[in-house]
């Protein structure tokens, strides 16, 4: 966990999966690691690594997870911030109630944001004096393309993970991604200069780390 922290500040971006850089990613970085013998590895690496706020993640490259250093999240941030990655204006109005909402509660799991929106996730049981069954169907609002947009616009982060616990207190499942802002996580983030110039330094950040990938690649990768 320690090698692959010191790799995410030495690159300042570390996709988790396959990116348009090839062998450049969290995967390919730790192949010895990726045990099924419940030992720990990347995937449970996450939240111990997001705690100390020194790194961020989400779906920041093409939809999908990766890290960033705090060196350049704020021009990551910069950029991004421009960006729209809502099909529609009705869609990019419920983007923005989820976003507003993480906001407002400081910070959700996504199990919670539904419920924190006041859309009900389960059909209501029909009440013993009810002649008619009033419930209704639940709505149903897919959460991971919102979730998706949010993140690759930097509007909201991984927070940490939420775990379930058993009667014994030990964790156990895949973890629930908590989620919450960047403001609220990270505190000051603005660069101090334009997106335009902030999309230009992460690009030549990249070619000194990758002179032998073309730009179009490079800038697949940044999106």
């Amino acid at each position: 966990m320690e090698h692959l922290t010191e790799l995410i500040n030495e690159y300042g971006f570390f996709p988790f999966f396959i990116s348009p850089i090839p062998g450049f990613s969290v995967i390919d970085a730790t192949p010895g690691v990726w045990q099924h013998d419940g030992s720990d590895g990347p995937w449970q690496w996450k939240g111990p690594m997001l705690r100390d706020r020194n790194l961020a993640y989400g779906k920041f490259f093409n939809r999908k997870h990766g890290y960033i250093s705090m060196e350049w999240f704020p021009h990551f941030w910069n950029y991004r911030s421009t960006k729209n990655y809502a099909p529609d204006p009705d869609t990019a109005a419920l983007d923005d109630i989820v976003a507003q909402t993480i906001a407002a509660e400081g910070h959700l799991n996504t199990k919670q944001i539904l419920p924190a929106m006041g859309i009900p996730t389960g059909r209501r049981k029909r009440q013993a004096d009810e002649l008619v069954d009033q419930s209704g169907p639940a709505v149903k609002i897919s959460l991971d393309p919102i979730l998706g947009r949010l993140m690759m616009e930097v509007r909201i982060v991984t927070e940490d993970f939420d775990y379930d616990v058993d009667k014994h207190g030990h964790q156990y499942g895949w973890g629930i991604a908590r989620y919450t802002t960047p403001e609220l996580m990270f505190g000051n983030i603005k660069a101090s200069c334009s997106p335009e110039e902030s999309y230009e330094l992460m690009l030549e950040h990249l070619r000194r780390k990758f002179p032998n990938i073309s730009d179009t690649q490079l800038k697949r990768f940044l999106g």
